[in-house]
This record gives C-alpha cells, structure tokens and sequence, in this order.
C-alpha cells in the first residue's frame, strides 16, 4: 500500500486492515478497509494528481447537486489519496450478466432505466457547475480528443494484432467521422466510461462511480457506452427499450428529432467500439491483465455488428470496412467464430402461431420437420376481462405475459433447442428451418411467444426470422 494512503487511513481510523480490490483499467489503487466491528471504507491512490483534482472536483459538485456518488470522508489531495463511503460488492453488470433469463426480467430492466434516468439528470442539471477546468486530459470532446481515442485504437489494437490496412485511408476515414462526432447536439457532461460495471447497486439505489475521466461532449456518446458493452450481452429487445428510455427522458430537456437521435446513436457507437478495442489491446495485448484479454473475442465482436448494423451510414468510410473485412480474414479464417459474426448465407427461421382448435398443426413444406411448441400450459389471459378481446401484440397482453415467470422460462428452453438445430442446420449448409407455436385460440400465448422469439432472432448472423400468424384475419 502506498504510504502517504497509510498515514491518512492511521490519522482516523485504528485497528483496521486492508485488501485490494482489483482494478483492471488504470493505475489507481483500491483497498476495502475494515474496522471498529466490520464497519468497512474504500481507500484510493492514484499516481496521476490531475485525475485526482478531477474526481475530487467533480464528486463535490454531483454531491451539492444530491447525484448519488461515493462520499468523501477524507482526502489528500497533494499527496494524491483520499477515503470513500464503501458501496458495497455489486455493481450493475453483476446484476444483468448472472440474469436467468434471455432477456433482462423486470426488475433487472427497471435498474437500467434508473440508470439512464439519473444520467441524464447528471447531464442536464447536476453538470451546470461543474469546472471543466479540472477535467483530465481534456475539458471536451474536441478534434484532438476524438483522434486520441481513434488513434487508441489503431496503434494499440490494429498494429498489435497485425492487421494490414492503409494508413492515409484510415486516417481520412478517422477525419470524416471525427468531423461528424463534434457536430452532434446536444453536448453537455460526458461520464466518458458510462457502462454497467461502473454503477454500483445497493439497498439505497444506484450509485456512480469512476468518471473522473468526464468532459463536454455529445450526450449519446454514454447512452452508447451503456448499451453497447461488450460483454454486458444485451438483447435487440432491451436495447430498443433501453434506447426508447433514452429518447423519451431526453426530450424532457430538449427536443430531439427521432431520426436525428438514431444516427448520431450509431456514430457514437462506432467511435466507441474502437475506442474500446484500443483500451483491451493495451490493458491486455501490452500489459497483460486477463480481463482485458477475455474481453478480445466480445469487443470484436461488438465492432463488426456495429458496422454490419448500420452497413448503409458506413459505407463513408470505406477503410475501416476494410479493417473489418481484413480482421475477419486474419483472425477467423479457420475458426468458428467467424460464423458468429460473419453475415453470410441466414437461415430462413419461419415462426409460425396457430390455433389447436381452429387451424391443426401447420405442415413444414421443405423439410416436413421442425419443431412444435404447445403453449396452452402458459398462464391465459383470456380469462381477464381486460385482456380477452385484444392479442399477443398488444402492450397490455406483453406486459401480461413479461410478468409471468413461467412464460420466460418457457421461451428460455425453447431458444435453447431452436439454437442446437440453427446450429446443426447452419454447419450442413440447410436453407431453412418452421418453429410453429400452438394455443386454445391462436390469438394471446402463441402469437406472444412467436413474436418473442423472433426478436430474439433479430441481428443474428445465422437466421433471418419472419413471423406469420394462422388467425390474425379473424382477430
């Protein structure tokens, strides 16, 4: 333990005893201390005094403007320590990644909505008074500090995994998107690292920490941040509800044009996914810390969906599709996981809901096989007065349905199945694949549970769902 954190720790407390928490993404030093009775407090160090003025700085004005931050009990600046209130062990990412089910439950999804409703208080009102003269290394998202990172990403990623790409290109593609990074609106405080891992979870709420690396830049760039992590996996489904959140909260400050919204939320997307992949080539290829490592195989992936997303808005920048095609020759070429993320012949998924009493079970007219789920075990809501007359893709009925345990365990198992065959079936070179989902009347728990799968489905590189409903017309 560094000495001078020593002697701030000795000048208050007595008794105590200390053990590292690991810290994968930066120099500083976290100890856990406890004392007097398992009371516990969190000690830090950091090497880099302008960093420390930033978190000390910016923990004051989130405090006085009542944001939920780690409290300073003591500090030192000039010796570059201080002492936080402990927040606990569980941090927003343990919360979504140990989730039981494909999608985040309702409680899991109520946490990320606070979250992104906190951080657009942060954003818009907590950040009024704070003094971007202590951010570090810059006060802005300017030109310079968006080629820092895209440089991050080039030397510390591209050259280390020797892949080959042309540097004048790139560099011009880096411009272009430099360019359109600044003129995004609106631009106020940005946390900078805003992800899961960095909200901690407790019986009083959520809490933020680590962004002593905030600065002036576009407010989408953390909502990206957020939805986005590589290893945060989540669904099609709740990033569009995450994203929805987002617009919705937004719009309480400013007005932002839906269409304008959506294009800037992929731009950021892009910077931040090689900025990401820059920060794991440094932490892991140079100086080897395992998490980083792990996290390779997530942040390429991450990268190459968010060009193949957004295939269209990209084609500006050519070299960098280049990159990807070339990262995947190199990289993948004899392995499995190229199928993961290489876009190449879908399977056809066709979904089908149907009903037991009316339509009999749908006949698979290439194959003769695939599967045939009963759903008339699942909860109906037929029965109640307000949800009888209306269907499986109504919001109430959905709303019905999320709530009910037993219906997501349902659709848990049957992805589980469906997977194993996309699987088998993709490897055989199949061109397609029927799932049919049966119920009394063919109109809540089949066309439900339907629709829900191929959500499931949407983005993956191995099939292409569509979805069709026996007894719509009927409704």
């Amino acid at each position: 333990m560094n000495k001078d954190l020593e002697k701030l720790i000795n000048r208050y407390y007595r008794n105590w005893k200390a053990v590292q928490i690991q810290n994968s993404g930066s120099g500083r030093e976290y100890y856990r201390v406890t004392y007097a009775e398992n009371k516990s407090i969190i000690a830090v160090y950091s090497p880099n005094s302008n960093e420390t003025k930033a978190f000390l700085s910016f923990t004051k004005t989130f405090e006085k403007a009542n944001v939920k931050v780690p409290q300073i009990l003591f500090s030192c600046e000039e010796e570059n320590v201080y002492l936080l209130k402990d927040l606990g062990n569980v941090s927003l990412f343990d919360v979504i990644s140990t989730r039981s089910t494909i999608n985040l439950n309702i409680e899991t999804l109520e946490l990320c909505y606070k979250a992104i409703s906190q951080l657009l208080y942060v954003q818009f009102v907590a950040s009024k008074n704070i003094d971007y003269s202590k951010a570090y290394p810059a006060s802005r998202m300017d030109k310079e500090s968006i080629m820092w990172d895209l440089n991050y990403f080039k030397y510390n990623f591209l050259k280390l995994t020797g892949v080959d790409f042309d540097e004048r290109a790139l560099e011009k593609d880096f411009q272009n998107l430099t360019g359109i990074i600044m003129q995004i609106q609106p631009q106020n405080f940005v946390y900078r690292d805003f992800q899961s891992r960095n909200i901690m979870v407790n019986d009083n709420g959520l809490w933020f920490i680590d962004y002593q690396g905030g600065r002036k830049g576009p407010c989408v760039y953390d909502l990206a941040s957020f939805l986005y992590q590589a290893r945060a996996n989540f669904t099609d489904l709740d990033r569009e509800k995450l994203l929805s959140h987002y617009f919705n909260e937004i719009n309480q400050y400013l007005d932002y044009n839906k269409k304008a919204f959506r294009r800037d939320v992929k731009f950021v997307r892009l910077l931040r996914a090689m900025q990401t992949l820059g920060a794991y080539g440094f932490r892991g290829l140079i100086e080897k810390k395992p998490h980083f490592v792990q996290s390779m195989d997530a942040g390429i992936k991450n990268f190459i969906q968010a060009l193949n997303d957004c295939k269209k808005e990209f084609l500006i920048f050519p070299e960098i599709n280049k990159v990807i095609e070339k990262l995947i020759d190199d990289n993948f070429k004899d392995s499995k996981r190229k199928d993961e993320i290489v876009r190449e012949k879908p399977i056809d998924l066709k979904i089908v809901s149907f009903s037991y009493k009316k339509n009999g079970i749908p006949i698979d007219e290439k194959h003769g096989g695939g599967f045939v789920f009963d759903c008339r075990c699942l909860p109906n809501p037929y029965w109640e007065d307000d949800l009888k007359y209306l269907s499986g893709l109504d919001k109430k009925v959905k709303y019905y349905f999320s709530s009910k345990p037993e219906v997501d365990d349902f659709l848990v198992n049957v992805k589980k199945i469906v997977d194993q065959t996309v699987d088998n079936y993709y490897d055989k070179g199949y061109e397609s694949l029927m799932i049919s989902f049966g119920c009394t009347g063919g109109k809540h728990r089949s066309v439900y549970c339907a629709d829900k799968i191929a959500s499931l489905y949407k983005g993956s590189n191995k099939v292409k769902a569509s979805v069709k409903h026996l007894q719509k017309k009927s409704w």
